[in-house]
Formats: C-alpha cells, structure tokens, sequence
C-alpha cells in the first residue's frame, strides 16, 4: 500500500516520512508499502528521514527493508550524504550500523566525511572515521576533506581531521595549498593549528587550562561547561590520565603545512593574507618567519575574491544548517 503519488512522485510512504508520523508509516509498510520507492528526484523516505533527522521513523523504515546506501537520480546523493551533510548524528549512526556505506561519494565525487567537514559538522566526522571514512579521498575537483575544513574555518572539524591521518600538505584546490587557503580567508585559528609547533616560546598552558583556543576533545574533558571560566581545572586533569596525554599531545603537536610553500603566482601565505586584509594572520605568519612582502602599516587592498568549491548544485535546499543534534 503505497498509495496515489503526488504529480512529483512521493507517495504516502515518502510524505508519512517527511511529516514523521511514525503510526501511520508503521501502517503503510505493515499493508505493502515500500520503504525504497523513490520520488521522481530518486529520493526514498529513506532520503528523507535522513535529511530531517527523524530517528524514529528511519529505524522502521531500515527494518522494513529500507536502503541505506540508494543513490538518488539526482545528483547521486545517498541517505548516508544526507546525514552527513545535516549533521544528523543519531540518524547516521543507524545508516551506518544498518550498512551504510561511510565512503560512497555523489556524483560530484563529495564523500560523505568531505561534506560533514565542509558544513563543520565534527561529531558526524567522528562517526563516520569510526566506521572507516576515507579522509584522503579526493572530489571530482581532486579536493579532499581537510581543505575544505581549513578553508571553512572549521577548526573543531580540521583538527578531528589531522588527527586521523589527513595530509594538509598536499591538499590543493587549483593553485592553493591548505595553508593558502586558510590563510585567504582570514581565519586564525586555522592558521594556528596548521603553521605553530607547540610548545610555543610563552608556554601556552593557561590558554589550554582556560579553555581558549583548545580543541573540543580538551574542553569535553572539562565539562561541565559552567566551570571552563574558572581556575580549577588542574585536579581535573591530574584526575585523569588520559586527559593528561591529550594535553600532551597538544603541547607538542607538528607543524601540519610547509611555511615555505608558494602558490602558482610565487605568494607565500602571509602574502596571501595581507592581500587580503587580514592582519592577524600575517603578524602570526611572520612571527613564524613567513615573509609577507608588504609593510604592515601600509594600507592593504582587497583580494577581489575567494576560492569556491561547491558541493553540488543539486543538493536540496534546507531552511538552516543543522547543528550536530538530532
């Protein structure tokens, strides 16, 4: 029992889904309705379940045969890419545990880690690496994951990233390199993490005690949140071990990126970043002996554009991003 199709194909399964009225898709599956019907777009109510984030409605789709790995006719996208990209972390848990595929891209060759890295959606990163997520995996446009966390400005998600193995070195899109890229788009905390080698010359201590600056992993350890402005933070970490080895790593952590490394037009980063007006990160780049080629206290000109990768232009519009919740 699938009922009559609307004029763009969704049938009463796939708008029972959409509403999330879990009785009556219950109903529809237990009278032969069919959880992989697709719309004429060749999204199921698995698609959509995923996309929306309805837990529920997902479980008994998926146990009533549902696929967690059907590509759509448009763009090729996957309930798992959904997920992904929403940031629906109870959702993508099911698909995976229901096998969903953690490494199958659309057709632009997005993956499911590239699109969650791109949105920022670091919880949903984390799952998926746990089910063995390819952060090496290149697009279409031979951009992978890292990249694109680094030019977003996603910290939390980049740092999630390093730690798995991604290479910010080699990572390109066209003639910038990750460090470029971050550093283009002004963002600091990105700069930090790839360039710095920890320890640094002031011994940042207080600056991960406080909370400031450290990556998620650090500041879960110092919950509840209420207490991250406090000063008590020590017993704490000396309460934990494990905690202790994370600050460890912090304090002594790689330098990601070659500082050295200039783009096709022969620009350092630091360069890069004064076109742009951004003078933090040239100050931070030429703190660490980046040459920026331009006196600080000149006035600087705009860039007159930045870098784009689109995801994909058939992805379906959402009124506002997600956060990693459900």
């Amino acid at each position: 029992m699938n009922g009559a199709a609307e004029s763009d194909g969704c049938n009463l399964v796939f708008i029972s889904t959409q509403l999330n009225h879990t009785v009556m898709i219950r109903f529809l599956l237990a009278n032969g309705g069919n959880a992989n019907q697709a719309n004429n777009f060749g999204y199921t109510p698995v698609h959509v379940a995923a996309y929306l984030g309805h837990t529920t409605a997902l479980k008994i789709l998926l146990e009533n045969g549902g696929d967690a790995n059907k590509r759509s006719q448009a763009g090729g996208h996957t309930p798992v890419f959904f997920a992904s990209m929403m940031g629906r972390v109870a959702a993508l848990n099911l698909l995976l545990e229901n096998d969903g595929d953690a490494n199958q891209a659309n057709n632009g060759g997005i993956t499911p880690v590239f699109i969650a890295s791109q949105k920022g959606h670091t919880e949903s990163i984390k799952v998926l690496l746990t089910h063995d997520a390819d952060v090496h995996f290149l697009t279409n446009k031979g951009v992978t994951a890292v990249w694109i966390a680094a030019h977003e400005g996603h910290t939390d998600a980049l740092h999630t990233l390093l730690k798995a193995g991604a290479d910010a070195k080699t990572a390109m899109f066209g003639t910038l390199c990750t460090l470029h890229a971050a550093a283009m788009q002004g963002h600091l905390p990105v700069v930090r993490i790839l360039a710095e080698i920890w320890p640094l010359p002031h011994g940042p201590w207080k600056m991960f005690l406080m909370g400031g600056g450290a990556a998620s992993e650090l500041q879960d350890y110092l919950a509840p949140p209420a207490n991250r402005t406090t000063r008590n933070f020590l017993p704490r970490l000396y309460s934990k071990p494990d905690m202790m080895k994370e600050v460890w790593k912090y304090l002594h952590k790689p330098q990601y990126v070659d500082l050295g490394q200039l783009d096709d037009a022969g620009e350092s980063a630091a360069r890069v970043a004064a076109t742009g007006g951004h003078a933090d990160v040239v100050e931070l780049l030429q703190g660490l002996g980046v040459d920026a080629g331009v006196d600080m206290a000149a006035p600087m000109p705009g860039i007159g554009g930045d870098a784009e990768v689109d995801s994909d232009d058939t992805l379906p519009a959402s009124d506002s991003d997600s956060d990693d919740s459900d």
